[in-house]
């Protein structure tokens, strides 16, 4: 069982399928679709199926779909010509062209503008195009890989995504995992990402205290592997000792424990208010217990017996 594949971290038996589909995929130049929401590591993907082929020492150009308007990412994957609008003082190559015998990865192809969309399948079927201008065609040779978190089959059916596009970029369909369909993935993860921002940030950060453990294993992570980078960077970045804590998480899940910590201490509102008062304290002298228990007016030793009581540590 695979627990990294090139740069993607993953046990779960729906990664192994990812990888077994990179694989398989890497040595043709079949088109790829890669269907998954925002944050499950589509672009990760994409790159390891060109580092795998055959066209892996030539480029990798990507283009996200939302940066630029119609107007001007038409000009960005087709290029012109000098003369061919105001401000055109000289010819510029597209994307298509910059990636001549390499791979193009278009990222949230489920935004791209119907008549752009057009000129794509062109290039698809025929491998030519024509920069803006031009009086003759260029022909490339470029893989494409594509990726979107939509529903594109739901976009056909409003008229927003053409059928016969969706039909030859559906040629192998890789679909990503959210995470929390993969919570088994999490501690390797964790793991992953405190290595990588220890070297970063020249920290000795050796994990997650217990409750920030129990938090991450029930956190729903609606930005998936994504949001959980940010948010062990943010974590990593505040932390004064050897475990993250509590008080170092950014404000979306510090919330989330405060909402499942409400739920858990019904009943017990003393518990909760002072469970409440020790994070205020220690979030306030920045995790220093000399200091918290000083301005608390307790022993170091019932301070540490507290944040033990609570997961504090």
């Amino acid at each position: 069982m695979r627990t990294k594949f090139e740069d993607i971290i993953g046990k779960a038996d729906s990664m192994q399928r990812v990888y077994e589909h990179i694989i398989t995929i890497a040595p043709l130049t079949a088109t790829v679709l890669i269907l998954g929401e925002t944050g499950t590591g589509k672009e990760l993907v994409a790159r390891a199926i060109h580092r795998r082929s055959n066209r892996a020492y030539q480029s990798f150009v990507k283009v996200d779909c939302t940066a630029l308007p119609e107007t001007l990412l038409e000009s960005e994957l087709f290029g012109y010509k000098k003369g061919a609008f105001t401000d055109a003082r000289y010819d510029k190559p597209g994307k298509f062209e910059l990636a001549d015998k390499g791979t193009v990865f278009l990222d949230e192809i489920g935004e791209l503008p119907l008549s752009i969309q057009a000129k794509l399948l062109r290039v698809l079927e025929e491998h030519v195009f024509e920069p803006l201008g031009a009086l003759k065609s260029v022909r490339v040779d470029v893989r494409i890989i594509a990726a979107t978190n939509q529903d594109l089959q739901k976009g056909i059916a409003t008229g927003v995504f053409r059928k016969d596009l969706f039909y030859r970029l559906n040629v192998f369909p890789i679909v990503m995992p959210e995470l929390k369909e993969r919570t088994g993935d999490i501690p390797l993860l964790v793991d992953h990402f405190i290595d990588h921002f220890n070297v970063r940030y020249k920290k000795n950060i050796q994990g997650l205290n217990s409750a920030v453990q129990t938090l991450f294993c029930s956190y729903p992570w609606p930005g998936n592997v994504r949001q959980m980078r940010h948010a062990l960077e943010f974590a990593c970045i505040n932390c004064t000792g050897k475990k993250i804590t509590f008080i170092d998480l950014p404000d979306d899940l510090r919330l989330h424990s405060t909402q499942r910590t409400d739920h858990d201490f019904k009943g017990n509102p003393l518990e909760y208010a002072e469970k409440q008062m020790l994070e205020k304290y220690l979030n306030e002298h920045t995790n220093d217990r000399e200091k918290t228990a000083r301005a608390l007016g307790i022993s170091r030793v019932t301070l540490w017996r507290k944040m033990k009581k609570y997961h504090l540590l």
